[in-house]
């Protein structure tokens, strides 16, 4: 889902958009329930496909999501229905999201994929440390009017989705590295399953598959 200064929830668009004077702002949520509660997190890369842009190359950063999220029904006011933003666009550092970014990542140029290590939010997500909320893209520049578009989970091309890929280690031994697809569903959010195929279902391979909506 892709956030815009106003009122409307963008959930079904085929794009996330992030930049326009930091106007726009994406959100993008996993389900990571099948990584063992105990599992040491080694790397996680939240990896997005650039499928658009207004011709300028811009820098966006992550955030962990701290406010829980309806996905469905978010928008630049609220993060659900009676539940608004402590400041509007999810910019409340204190009750929205954290105040130090994840990973930033520039850009350079479109139909590329950009990775963002999101590695201390996925332990905190499978330890329980810290509530699954999504990571929330936004650009760095309040001046700048670059808008970068990235493809959603309903986006039309399957393998241009939105990716988690995890490695972690369980037991004391390496696990299979695990990629997520995001996917549309009623909830918003990607379910893992151990078909090991690229499909509108997110999967679970020994190696990354380009595929928060």
């Amino acid at each position: 889902i892709y956030q815009y200064a106003g009122t409307t929830n963008y959930c079904g668009s085929t794009l996330l958009k992030v930049g326009c004077k930091q106007q726009c702002a994406a959100l993008v949520r996993f389900v990571v329930s099948s990584i063992p509660s105990d599992a040491t997190v080694m790397e996680a890369r939240l990896r997005l496909y650039a499928a658009g842009w207004d011709g300028s190359n811009m820098t966006m950063a992550a955030y962990a999501i701290s406010r829980t999220v309806s996905l469905w029904q978010s928008t630049w006011n609220v993060a659900q229905t009676g539940n608004p933003w402590g400041l509007p666009g999810c910019n409340d550092t204190v009750t929205d999201r954290s105040a130090i970014a994840l990973d930033y990542v520039t850009t350079s140029g479109i139909e590329a994929w950009y990775s963002f290590d999101v590695t201390e939010a996925v332990q905190g997500w499978v330890e329980g440390s810290l509530g699954n909320n999504g990571v929330l893209l936004r650009g760095t520049s309040g001046t700048s009017t670059s808008v970068f578009s990235l493809a959603s989970a309903q986006h039309g091309m399957v393998n241009q989705r939105p990716e988690l890929v995890v490695t972690y280690l369980s037991g004391g031994a390496p696990a299979p590295t695990r990629t997520a697809t995001a996917t549309p569903s009623q909830t918003a959010t990607a379910t893992p399953s151990v078909t090991p195929t690229t499909s509108a279902t997110p999967t679970e391979t020994g190696t990354p598959t380009p595929s928060a909506t």
